[in-house]
């Protein structure tokens, strides 16, 4: 009895050992069924050929495939490869001009090669295969191709399809790519490789719009792709490939007792890192975390403070070895040093003002000191007869005739609050009218105003009334002229955008170059984003990007930041700053070149005009101004030399009207056919 048991027991053993495939396809078991010695179909783990059925009976068996490493059953009427999936340590496969529409070979783990080309295939599921790193596909109809997570990936040729994008950020050792006649629209390619292309890849591709690639590559790829397509390295803001990271939180140790959760976040603060070679400045997230993406080497990180309020201990060097995707902590524990309470107040246009139609603005006060401010209040004043309430965020505490005062508790140092405020502005026919090239003006006011720096405790915007809506635009608050005194000093900009496309915006991307003979890079501060925003210095070009925005369709947006223009400017030289923003893989709209003129009046050399008379002189409320030329425009200054008013004329004759200007010292600047005239006028 025992021995028939046994015996059962060792029939069973070798039936599971000799366990059959089934391979439902008859022409890929017969071409397994020829493998041989003298022929090259199968190969085992020495490289050798081998018979795949051994013992010749026609079955296909686990054990006797379990040593094969190559397959190559090309051009043998195949329509399906079902049982493949058997060959678990197969290294390579070549299934090419065969009639597979189906591929899935996600069971060999230990593949290392993989050709499929010539098959009509509509299917191709390679994920998870980490030691993949050959993939032939070309000539079939994919419209769909999934190597994200493929690591060893080196060279993937996929010419001659359908595939309309293609991601390859985590193919970090990919060396070649051939992707050419396909109905490509965007190629991820960031992913720290300096690739080989074959260039027809770019040319018998005529959908292609938009190629992420490394920074690295960007010029490269510009060069040698057509006109049509858009190359950058915005899809992501992290690098591509390998590399190591510093990430921090910054706090504000107000009590002195070393920083833990319940002290303050310090957002919007600009960070440097330098290795000695390589130097990047970042912005604090709202939440006062920081993140640099280095190499190997040596980092030091230091906070740059806007004014001296405040110390830090000395930062260590951060030193990498290696570069293998190593994070590495570095918090900032800030400290006051001495009492500096110092508030900041800035008015910022959100929409252009045109007659008859809403105007937005953005209020944003700011306390850039080191103290809690536990109370204050933020004013505006403005024309109430040329600009009508329609609504504000949040309403206003105190509302007299053209005067809303806001009043706030408890500003933290760094925070800043921000108010909107819809007006609408008079139309042409609306009394009293308010006519394109009429100035706005608005004048802000916040309280405490004895702190350390005063001076920017006021605000005056003076906005000039235009006859279009341009929704991707940026615009110098100071204006298109201010006073030579203000060489050196800050000027405040806004870059306003607007989705303008037919889908919702994943990312947006504001650049700027900031020309270094104009201004100072160092001094550049962001003072307010409408979103969230990681925003980066590097040499002379600065980006501010929102990630994971998703900006509706006709959706707003904006940043907010100021910079000190270079003390070597002279009166007379005017400055100029625009802006590309990028709206995920589109070309960026280009907006207009904001140009800000230092000098009074921002006069230029011009013939004057002596037929022109400005009487009376002084005056009460309207005064006349008449020439024998043609008056062309009648320019309103202060006596600081802000542009208040611009009336365009075509007569010889006007009046203007002074009935709503406060006493004191004016300029008149007349232009006519002939020339200009400046005068000074007083109001009683």
């Amino acid at each position: 009895m025992k021995n028939t048991l046994l015996y059962l027991l060792l029939l069973s053993s070798g039936v599971a050992m000799a366990q059959e495939i089934i391979i439902p396809d008859a022409y890929f078991k017969q071409k397994l069924l020829l493998a041989d010695v003298t022929n090259n179909i199968a190969k085992d783990s020495s490289g050798d050929s081998v018979k795949i059925d051994a013992n010749g009976d026609g079955i296909i068996t686990q054990q006797e495939v379990e040593d094969i490493r190559g397959l190559n059953i090309q051009s043998s009427e195949i329509q399906s490869l079902a049982g493949i999936e058997y060959f678990t340590d197969l290294r390579s496969l070549n299934c090419n001009q065969n009639f597979i529409t189906t591929l899935d070979v996600t069971a060999l783990a230990d593949l290392r090669e993989l050709h499929c080309e010539l098959n009509g295939m509509t299917t191709l599921n390679v994920l998870g295969l980490q030691d993949l790193r050959v993939i032939n596909c070309s000539s079939n109809g994919l419209t769909v191709l999934n190597v994200t997570g493929l690591e060893y990936l080196e060279s993937l040729t996929c010419n001659n399809n359908e595939l309309t994008t293609l991601d390859l950020n985590s193919n970090i050792n990919l060396s070649y790519l051939g992707c050419y006649s396909n109905n490509l629209e965007t190629i991820f390619l960031k992913n720290g490789k300096n690739e080989t292309f074959d260039d027809a890849n770019w040319m018998e591709n005529g959908a292609l719009r938009y190629i992420c690639a490394d920074e690295s590559q960007v010029a490269t790829m510009v060069a040698a792709v057509p006109n049509t397509v858009q190359v950058n390295s915005y899809c992501s803001y992290e690098p591509g490939g390998i590399y190591n990271k510093i990430t921090g939180t910054i706090k504000l140790d107000l009590n002195n007792d070393g920083c833990d959760n319940a002290d303050i976040a310090m957002p919007s603060l600009k960070l440097k890192i330098s290795n000695g070679l390589y130097q990047d400045e970042i912005f604090t997230r709202p939440n006062g975390t920081y993140t640099f993406y280095v190499g190997t080497g040596d980092y030091l990180i230091t906070p740059e403070f806007e004014n001296p309020y405040f110390t830090v201990p000395v930062a260590e060097i951060i030193y990498f070895p290696l570069l293998n995707n190593t994070t590495i902590p570095l918090n900032f524990c800030v400290h006051a040093e001495g009492v500096h309470p110092d508030i900041e107040v800035i008015m910022a246009p959100v929409t252009n003002a045109r007659p008859g139609f809403d105007a937005i603005y953005k209020i944003v006060y700011k306390n850039k000191g080191n103290q809690i401010i536990e109370q204050g209040s933020v004013t505006c004043v403005w024309d109430s007869s040329r600009l009508g309430f329609v609504d504000m965020v949040p309403e206003a505490d105190v509302i007299e005739p053209d005067t809303y005062t806001w009043l706030y508790n408890d500003l933290k140092p760094f925070e800043s609050r921000e108010i909107l405020m819809t007006l609408n502005v008079n139309s042409p026919t609306d009394t009293p009218a308010v006519n394109i090239g009429d100035i706005l003006p608005f004048t802000m006011t916040t309280v405490p105003v004895t702190d350390d720096i005063p001076a920017d405790n006021n605000f005056a915007l003076n906005q000039v009334v235009v006859g279009s809506m341009d929704p991707n635009i940026i615009t110098c608050i100071q204006g298109e002229n201010t006073p030579a005194t203000n060489i050196g000093e800050y000027l405040h900009y806004i870059v306003n955008f607007e989705n303008t496309g037919t889908a919702p915006a994943s990312f947006v991307v504001v650049q700027q170059d900031i020309n270094p003979d104009e201004f100072d890079v160092t001094t550049l501060q962001l003072i307010n984003s409408s979103h969230g925003v990681a925003s980066r210095l590097n040499n002379n070009r600065v980006e501010f990007r929102f990630e994971n925005i998703n900006l509706g369709v006709a959706d707003h947006g904006n940043i907010l930041y100021k910079i000190k223009t270079k003390k070597s400017l002279k009166q007379g030289d005017r400055v100029t700053n625009t802006a590309n923003i990028y709206f995920d893989y589109n070309f960026p709209i280009v907006t207009n070149d904001a140009n800000t003129q230092f000098g009074v009046l921002g006069l230029e050399e011009h013939t004057i005009d002596k037929s022109i008379k400005i009487y009376p002189n002084p005056v009460k409320d309207k005064v006349t101004i008449s020439a024998e030329s043609i008056l062309q425009s009648i320019q309103l200054y202060d006596i600081q030399g802000r542009l208040l008013q611009t009336v365009l004329e075509n007569n010889t004759t006007t009046v203007i009207d002074l009935t709503r200007r406060a006493s004191g010292i004016y300029f008149l600047k007349v232009t006519t056919d002939r020339g200009i005239k400046v005068e000074k006028i007083v109001r009683e």
